[in-house]
């Protein structure tokens, strides 16, 4: 007993004693230390930058402090931080990986790419760091480069998924469907682990408008791992989108009761119950504006509206999501989708051409301009969008989105008829013209004469 308190106080008062006893060097250490310790990110902030303060040249320090700053979403701060982490340690791996990734996040794919290729001159064998080149070159538009990094993850470790993964998500991203779900069943029988290949297979049934498809991809996904919260999100809208409220309700109670710390959980719980009963959704709508402070967060919500058709809901979160960051290249386009929709005509081709601008996938916002203008009867630009991007070729293919379109709008598919036909007889790249030449074949097997 009598040794008990004595550590206790001796303890209690060396923590009281720190700032005469100890030097600055030391006292930064033991920040570090209390900052690991605590549960609350705000004091663990707090500890981290007195540590930085009082022992600038702390490599540990930094780290932790930029460390947590990319986990708030501060990414510029956090770039600031990993960028100090590296003058003072080089070749320390983890602040390379957490550099690449601010600034993945601020857009700046030149500048991660960078840096994870100095990384893997210092471990060419990890595939971590490959992953995060090939989605770094994927989203800066350097399609054969990240289709480099995803096949060697595949071929070295073939056991794993994130090569199936990564490799599907660029086929699907550019346009090349069969490719990608070609590289997902070749995963399925080779891979041990498969939550992310049936979530990949997920998106994919969705993006062939196949929701009941994608909501069973998601359930498998979801018996390999019940916290995939990811699937569960997805699976959610896919059941409101085919009008299964119900099921929609006890999927996002499962997804709350998972993910009990998260508003954005909660929120789309609270939605999924008055979707359920039939009730207003305003008042959750208001309390999502008050609740939700990052762009990520208000998008995700928007999407799972846009997917029930509440336009007017989405553009409010999205132009409050757009006030955190205005150069967030999906939320640009998410509100250029939802403006379009209450014929808000102008205000639609300058969200989109700025999330096109901002590095969004170019080929997407192409076609969603040409259905733009062809609301406003805009037929010259109609094609000029399309030509444009067919010109795309082979860095994204047009066929599906075009078809897709075309399908359902017997003018866009007379237009696009016409596109093909000028581009076939372009000057330009081959691939390109012979791309829309094979376009425009499968046009006239759908109906219809140039």
């Amino acid at each position: 007993m009598g040794l008990t308190l004595s550590l206790f106080f001796g303890t209690h008062l060396g923590e009281q004693a720190a700032g005469r006893l100890m030097t600055e060097s030391d006292k930064a250490a033991w920040l570090v230390h209390r900052a690991k310790r605590t549960n609350k990110e705000s004091k663990a902030l707090s500890f981290l930058l007195q540590a930085t303060d009082l022992d600038p040249l702390n490599e540990e320090a930094q780290f932790a402090l930029a460390g947590l700053l990319l986990k708030k979403g501060d990414f510029e701060a956090a770039e600031e931080r990993f960028v100090e982490t590296l003058r003072l340690e080089e070749e320390m791996l983890e602040a390379m990986l957490g550099l690449a990734q601010a600034r993945t996040a601020l857009g700046k794919y030149g500048a991660a790419a960078k840096v994870l290729n100095d990384a893997l001159r210092l471990r060419p064998q990890s595939a971590p760091v490959r992953l995060s080149l090939g989605d770094a070159y994927l989203l800066g538009g350097q399609v054969r480069e990240a289709e480099r990094q995803y096949h060697w993850i595949k071929m070295v470790y073939p056991a794993e998924q994130e090569g199936y993964v990564g490799l599907s998500q660029l086929w699907r991203e550019t346009g090349y469907l069969d490719h990608a779900k070609r590289v997902l069943e070749e995963g399925l029988s080779v891979a041990f682990h498969k939550e992310g290949i049936y979530r990949e297979m997920g998106r994919l049934l969705e993006e062939r408008s196949d929701s009941g498809g994608a909501v069973q991809s998601y359930k498998k996904a979801l018996a390999c791992s019940s916290m995939d919260h990811d699937s569960r999100r997805r699976m959610i809208w896919c059941y409101w989108e085919m009008g299964e409220f119900l099921s929609a309700f006890r999927a996002a109670k499962r997804l709350k009761s998972y993910d009990d710390d998260s508003d954005l959980a909660k929120l789309e719980y609270q939605l999924a119950r008055c979707l359920q009963k039939g009730c207003p959704i305003e008042p959750v709508l208001d309390r999502a504006t008050k609740t939700l402070e990052n762009e990520e967060e208000l998008l995700c919500l928007a999407q799972g509206l846009l997917r029930l058709k509440k336009y007017q809901a989405s553009i409010r979160l999205l132009e409050r999501a757009a006030g955190f960051d205005m150069k967030d290249p999906g939320v640009l386009f998410h509100l250029g989708k939802a403006l379009h929709h209450v014929e808000r005509i102008q205000h639609a081709e300058e969200a989109l051409c700025a999330a096109m601008s901002h590095g969004y996938n170019p080929l997407d916002v192409r076609l969603e301009l040409a259905k733009l203008h062809l609301a406003s009867n805009e037929e010259k630009r109609v094609q000029l969008q399309l030509i444009m991007a067919l010109q795309l070729f082979p860095k994204y293919q047009a066929s599906h989105g075009i078809l897709r379109v075309a399908e359902k709008s017997p003018a866009f598919h007379r237009l696009a008829m016409g596109a093909c036909l000028k581009r076939a007889k372009m000057e330009g790249p081959e691939d390109a013209a012979l791309n829309a030449a094979r376009i425009l074949s499968q046009l006239k097997d759908r109906g219809g004469r140039p």
